[in-house]
Order: C-alpha cells, then sequence, then structure tokens
C-alpha cells in the first residue's frame, strides 16, 4: 500500500476523533500509536533509521489524505510538526552520533522531539530571543521560556533555541540542544492556543538546565538562520497538504447536502464551482512551493506560490462560510471547528507573509536592513 492509501485508510479508522475537541480533550495515544507503526511517523527520514525516505511533496499529499479521510486538524498539525522535525531538525542538523542515539526511535513514534523557539512578546524578532545558553563544565547551561511549543505535552526531548553570545550593538548568535524532559530544572505546562485541538502545546520554564556538550546541534551558522527560518518555510508550506484535506472535506459535505435538496439556482452552482477551482487552487500551488522547497533551495523561492496558496484558502474559507448560510446548510459543532481551525492557520500564514511583504518593500527602495 502506497504512503497516501496508507494515510488515508489510518484516517478513516480513528475512533478517538469522532468528537469534537476542547483545550481540555486528551492528545490521542491510541492514534499516535497507530501512525507510528504504519510508517506515517517519519515519512521523509532516511531508511536507514527506519524512515520512509520520501520527499517534502510526499508529506504535502500525505496530510492532505489523513484530513480529508477524517483525521482533524489538529492531530494533522501534531503529525506534520513530528515528521518536520524528525527530517529537518535532527535528521539534517543532528550529526551521526545524535541520529544514531534518537534518529530511529522519534521516526517510529517511540519518542517525540519538539522544537522550542518561540518566547513571550518575541512576535517573531530573533532580536527578541532571550532563553541564554552558558557554556560550563562539561556542557551548556539553559534559562528561559519558551512558548506555544506544538507537541510540548507529550515530548520526551526539546530542540531548544538559545542565545549563546550577543555582540556589541545587540547582535545575537543562536544554538540549538537537545533538553531530555526530565532534565533537572526544566518544567514543562500545557496552554491552550485557542484552535487546532487536540493538538498539544506547552510552554517551557528552564532553570539553568544542564546540558551535555553531546547535545548541542552540530548546526552549521547560526541556529535561527540555517535551522529555525528553514524548519518554518518548510513548515508554512507543507501545512498546507492537511489544509487542502480539510477544504476538500467540507465541499464533500456541502455537496452531498445540496444534492438532497430541490434544483439549486445558477448562483449556488456557480460558487460551489468557485470552491471546488479554489481546491484546484491550492493543489497545484501547494504542491509546486513543496517541490521548490526541496529541489531548489537557494535557488528559487517557494513563497510566491506559497503565498498565492494561502490567499486561495482564506477566499474558501469566507466563500464557504457565505454559501452554507445561503444553502442552509447548518452549523453543526465539527463544521464550525474545522472552519476555526481553517482560519487559524490561515492568519498565522498570513502573519508570517506580512514579515516577508515588509522586508521585500525595504528592499526595493534601499531600506533593508
Amino acid at each position: 500500500m502506497g504512503l497516501v492509501e496508507t494515510a488515508r485508510t489510518q484516517a478513516n479508522d480513528f475512533p478517538s476523533l469522532e468528537a469534537p475537541a476542547t483545550f481540555e480533550t486528551p492528545f490521542p495515544a491510541d492514534v499516535w500509536e497507530r501512525l507510528g507503526k504504519s510508517g506515517l511517523l517519519g515519512v521523509s527520514v532516511p531508511h536507514a533509521f527506519s524512515g520512509g525516505g520520501n520527499p517534502a511533496s510526499s508529506l504535502f499529499q500525505a496530510g492532505e489524505a489523513l484530513v480529508d479521510g477524517g483525521c482533524t486538524l489538529g492531530v494533522a498539525l501534531s503529525w506534520l510538526v513530528h515528521n518536520l522535525t524528525a527530517r529537518y531538525v535532527l535528521a539534517d542538523h543532528g550529526g551521526e552520533a545524535l541520529r544514531e542515539e534518537l534518529l530511529q526511535a522519534v521516526a517510529t513514534g517511540v519518542s517525540t522531539l519538539a522544537l522550542a523557539v518561540s518566547e513571550p512578546e518575541m512576535h517573531g524578532s530573533p532580536k527578541k530571543l532571550s532563553a541564554t545558553a552558558v557554556k560550563t563544565d562539561g556542557g551548556i547551561e539553559i534559562s528561559g521560556q519558551k512558548v506555544y511549543i506544538t507537541n510540548g505535552p507529550i515530548a520526551d526531548w526539546f530542540a531548544v533555541v538559545a542565545v549563546e553570545r550577543e555582540e556589541d550593538g545587540g547582535r545575537k548568535t543562536f544554538g540549538a540542544y537537545l533538553v531530555a524532559k526530565d532534565t533537572p530544572g526544566l518544567t514543562v505546562k500545557s496552554m491552550d492556543a485557542g484552535a487546532l485541538y487536540p493538538a498539544p502545546h506547552a510552554q517551557l520554564f528552564l532553570e539553568k538546565c544542564f546540558v551535555p556538550s553531546r547535545y548541542r546541534l552540530p548546526v552549521e551558522g547560526d541556529a535561527f538562520t540555517h535551522l529555525v527560518k528553514p524548519f518554518g518555510t518548510f513548515e508554512r508550506v507543507l501545512i498546507l497538504g492537511p489544509t487542502l484535506g480539510a477544504m476538500k472535506r467540507l465541499l464533500s459535505g456541502l455537496v452531498e447536502h445540496l444534492a438532497t435538496k430541490p434544483r439549486q439556482s445558477e448562483d449556488v452552482a456557480e460558487k460551489l464551482g468557485q470552491l471546488v477551482l479554489l481546491c484546484d487552487e491550492v493543489e497545484v500551488l501547494g504542491m509546486e512551493a513543496a517541490r521548490v522547497v526541496e529541489e531548489e533551495a537557494g535557488r528559487l523561492s517557494p513563497l510566491p506560490s506559497c503565498m498565492a496558496a494561502w490567499a486561495a484558502c482564506r477566499s474558501f474559507v469566507e466563500r464557504y462560510m457565505a454559501l452554507i448560510d445561503q444553502s442552509g446548510y447548518g452549523a453543526d459543532l465539527k463544521l464550525s471547528g474545522e472552519l476555526h481551525d481553517m482560519d487559524k492557520l490561515c492568519r498565522l500564514a498570513e502573519s508570517a507573509q506580512r514579515s516577508g511583504f515588509i522586508r521585500l518593500g525595504r528592499n526595493l527602495i534601499g531600506q533593508g536592513a
């Protein structure tokens, strides 16, 4: 069975996802176990570490199949972030020793790694990151606070990004360190992200957490530039797959509803056709962005197709909400939750895109940093 078929088959039989989730809903351990056994938690990890060895476009397609097949956007987010940390943090930047020690367990779902970057009041600016990594005998002591860490409550390891040194003028250099969940001085607390349930999020409190030197990720160059920023691009591109799956599932439900009603007006039929076209746009643009982000790194940017895809997602949400009101489709709780989650993802993408637009504009007029 191929990857996409496996994802759809698994999603069709997740009984613990039937009821609408809230912040208090525990993360479904049975779902995670089945995803691991089916090979879906190491999609892009090299074969040598029990992974699938698949390209980024496969994560896009598998994510689409998971959600279209019945998985929630929240669980799909946890699934995707787990795959991204396995491949683009540990496999790409872990070095030989850490890969040998940890990667197979992560790729099979036995262990979970979460990326800890964001801090209170950071607002996307690395200049405002304040968690510090101080060298000490035999290792490093990390102190600071991290927030909105996807998969934090279920993680066994955290890839914590912290300031290694600060130069005159405020320029900071960052490193990345693997911190075990049972490290003395580390406190993990669940937090409400406001959407995408039951994806678990956490805040970390680190107080002189000692990390042995061997758990410093050997990132070539500054960790924020060479690990965090590329990771964010992969995440923004590949979450389009699960979002497309949600669009297709929502569209299917609306079509089934309309098919039981009297003949629809040309206006309703036209609006339905527009939703189909928006799904096609996201599929074409998202797959191109996934191809570019992996195959054309350093030569082409995935941002034009990625930004256009997210604009199509936003248009879908707005047009879908208007059409269900017009057609009397109803206010189902799961339907409302899915639309809320899609709106949340669109807002996150738009926020990131706004920063990109500002940088492009300033560079054009010679006011870039």
